[in-house]
């Protein structure tokens, strides 16, 4: 069976709470505007550019980000894109993307990277992304951190988070690419993956304190 095989259009249903949509629209503006900063860019202008969310399920960002301009795009491997077609989603792997070289000016990925088998599959999707953003393109993603907290909550919850590295590995992964980056560990508070009032609450903190990281990298 191939890991792909593992997310049906069941596996987001089990997870709807996690998959609020004002809430991962919210959490998304979020992460852009913290990148926004450590940047000195303005990433909420998208007008005349063009963005792809990877692993975008139902294609909540992808949504919000066509909401701030840009030509919005979003792939992931799981059938569940096929229901939502008309969000510009297409099923496809982030180790082989199915768009040419220097096409987008932001690609977003949350809580995704995670779920890939190995940290060579993590490599290749990095380099896929370096190949598909523009010069001066935008990386911006969230990832769990390996954690011992994490690894008994994945338990609990039956989760598949394959891949998780701490902010060093992270690090070690970032440098051989030509990019400005930035890693801003994080954890959601309280200690949930479910949205609170309607948002995921956050706060910055270091590690190993945080339990996720915010990466964020620009192409030089």
């Amino acid at each position: 069976m191939s890991y792909c095989d593992e997310y049906p259009g069941e596996y987001f249903v089990k997870r709807r709470r996690a998959y609020a949509e004002e809430a991962v629209k919210a959490f998304c503006l979020d992460m852009l505007k913290e990148a926004s900063k450590l940047l000195k860019l303005n990433l909420f202008k998208g007008r005349g550019r063009r963005a792809l969310d990877i692993g975008c399920a139902q294609g909540y960002v992808v949504e919000q980000l066509r909401q701030l301009g840009y030509e919005s795009y979003g792939i992931d491997i799981s059938p569940i894109v096929t229901s939502f077609r008309g969000r510009h989603l297409l099923r496809a792997s982030c180790l082989n993307m199915p768009f040419r070289e220097k096409s987008f000016d932001l690609i977003t990925s949350f809580e995704v990277l995670e779920h890939l088998p190995t940290t060579e599959d993590v490599i290749v999707t990095l380099r896929e992304t370096f190949r598909a953003l523009k010069d001066g393109g935008v990386f911006v993603a969230t990832t769990p951190l390996k954690h011992g907290v994490n690894a008994m909550s994945d338990k609990v919850h039956h989760e598949l988070h394959l891949t998780t590295l701490t902010p060093s590995s992270w690090l070690e992964l970032l440098k051989p690419l030509k990019a400005e980056y930035h890693i801003r560990p994080f954890s959601f508070i309280p200690m949930t993956r479910f949205p609170v009032l309607g948002r995921f609450l956050h706060s910055f903190m270091p590690y190993p304190l945080a339990r996720h990281a915010l990466i964020i990298c620009r192409k030089k």
